[in-house]
């Protein structure tokens, strides 16, 4: 069985973890991956 599938959007469903605001920037401010993906 051969499987090709293909993706054209992401949904993330979360709080402030699923939008990766543990992440610090070198200048110590927080930038989110979905902002980013945005």
């Amino acid at each position: 069985m051969e499987l090709n599938a293909s993706y054209t959007s992401l949904v993330a469903v979360g709080d402030s973890f699923t939008e990766g605001m543990s992440d610090l920037l070198p200048d110590g401010t927080y930038r989110g991956w979905a902002d980013v993906l945005a």
